[in-house]
């Protein structure tokens, strides 16, 4: 295992003023985006003087800078950007990257990269070596989440570490394949890691440990729970239900709840009923609104359900709707929730929005996941069955980030989808089944968005007054 820091010159111009102007209620009125979905990990953006609506003119892009494959979100914390990808070995340089097929993926070095955010100026990098034995081996698909003065960070193989946040330096690491004695899921670890309190959360696969808990000082197993014939690639939920604190994981057959500090579990939701696709795509995270927890997937559709404290209870299940039609069946697009109704992306690439009574559709979009130079109309519906969009809230607004490279402003309602402008930001570059993609979540920090392909990771200004004449 290599060190390499890097101390490099401006990247771009452009200065960002960074605010941490901390007011009477607690709350920053300039937040970081210290892991994946955020700092209260829910996908909102709670920042203060962003724009309403896009510019006629382009957004302005602070600084980009080179970035190698992945899929792996940045994390902001304390005007220092991480984020992870894959380099190549020369010999392997040239394999193809994003195929499905094949287990047995390139060589090369899996990196956990530390940027100034402000410039873009490397800071260090921590590089340790690896063979991409999964399928689309394109490189880290994990966000790297900061816990104060610690970087937490899973590679594509399973190899969690923690790092000092201003230094890189290893504190601890485990390789989970080999001490749970078991394998990489077949698209690689993609769990992104929790902090709650002393512990470190995540899944591992194995018997009895498809997730654990850690100490996050020092690496040691605290509890285990789980065993599953596939884990699968949601991340564990933390979440305030019938009158408890409560972790929520989904993986290949059912959804539980756990108690966060033993592992034991309370509850057993079996999704799918019926004998699951495989390999399975458990990706979405369950989406907890009070004690209600809806799931979706790509093959079995969505089900919603009520955890009390006796127990949990199905409301409803689309997972028998033929073709999923008229139901949300994400693959991997975060989804929703507003008083009254789920929105989220479906197996074939439309945007829709359905009751949460009942699972009735509201209202359907292609317009969202289509390009701007597309017409909604006109695009053959069987071309997007791997579509997928990153959506986080702002105030009564959605900023979406489509797998297209095009970022989005849009107001989203029981009565449709209206959109407020979109701009093409990063190209794409991967491809599957006929679909071109970009599968990297952006993050939304200090008034910028950060965000990134497999080739250049950019700054953009998102603050009003950066465009007030």
């Amino acid at each position: 295992m290599t060190m390499q820091r890097q101390k490099c010159g401006l990247v771009w111009a452009g200065a960002i003023v960074l605010q941490v102007a901390l007011l009477g209620t607690g709350r920053l009125s300039a937040d970081d985006w210290p892991q994946w979905m955020g700092p209260e990990r829910d996908g909102i953006w709670r920042e203060d003087g962003i724009l309403e609506r896009l510019p006629e003119q382009d957004l302005r892009v602070i600084w980009r800078v080179p970035i190698q494959g992945g899929y792996s979100g940045p994390a902001v914390s304390q005007g220092r950007l991480y984020v992870m990808d894959f380099q190549a070995a020369p010999e392997d340089a040239s394999a193809e990257q994003t195929s499905p097929g094949g287990l047995s993926g390139p060589a090369g070095t899996e990196r956990i990269r530390c940027l100034d955010a402000k410039t873009g100026e490397a800071i260090w990098t921590h590089a340790y070596p690896t063979k991409l034995d999964v399928s689309y081996p394109g490189g880290p698909r994990s966000t790297p989440t900061i816990d104060g003065d610690n970087l937490y960070a899973l590679g594509t193989m399973g190899q969690l570490m923690c790092l000092q946040a201003d230094s890189g330096e290893v504190r601890w690491q485990v390789d989970l394949t080999e001490r749970f004695q078991t394998k990489p899921p077949i698209w690689g670890y993609a769990s992104h890691p929790l902090v709650l309190g002393d512990l470190l959360i995540c899944t591992a696969g194995g018997q009895g440990s498809g997730v654990v808990a850690l100490d996050k000082n020092t690496g040691a197993q605290v509890w285990s729970a789980i065993t599953a014939q596939e884990i699968g690639y949601a991340p564990p939920v933390l979440a305030e239900m019938a009158g408890r604190q409560q972790l929520v994981v989904w993986y290949d057959v059912a959804m539980v709840g756990l108690d966060p500090k033993e592992g034991k579990q309370l509850w057993q939701y079996d999704f799918p009923k019926e004998k699951p696709q495989r390999p399975v795509v458990s990706i979405v995270p369950p989406l907890v609104a009070g004690n209600r927890i809806f799931i979706t997937n790509f093959y079995h559709g969505s089900a919603l359900v009520e955890v009390a404290e006796d127990g949990v209870r199905e409301l409803w299940t689309t997972e028998k709707n033929k073709g999923h039609r008229e139901d949300i069946n994400s693959i991997m697009s975060t989804v929703i929730h507003q008083p009254g109704y789920f929105i989220g992306v479906a197996g074939n690439g439309e945007l829709r929005c359905v009751a949460a009574e009942d699972a009735s559709l509201q209202w359907r979009s292609y317009q969202a996941l289509a390009t701007a130079e597309e017409d909604p109309q006109s695009i053959p519906r069987g071309t997007n069955g791997f579509a997928a969009m990153f959506i986080t809230q702002h105030q009564d607004r959605y900023w979406m980030f489509s797998d297209q490279g095009e970022l989005i402003l849009a107001e989203l309602s029981a009565q449709g989808y209206q959109e407020l402008g979109r701009q093409k930001l990063l190209e794409t570059t991967g491809s599957t089944r006929g679909r071109a993609y970009v599968w990297c979540p952006p993050a939304f920090a200090q008034g910028y968005m950060f965000v990134r392909n497999e080739q250049e990771l950019i700054c953009v200004d998102l603050r009003k007054q950066s465009y007030e004449p």
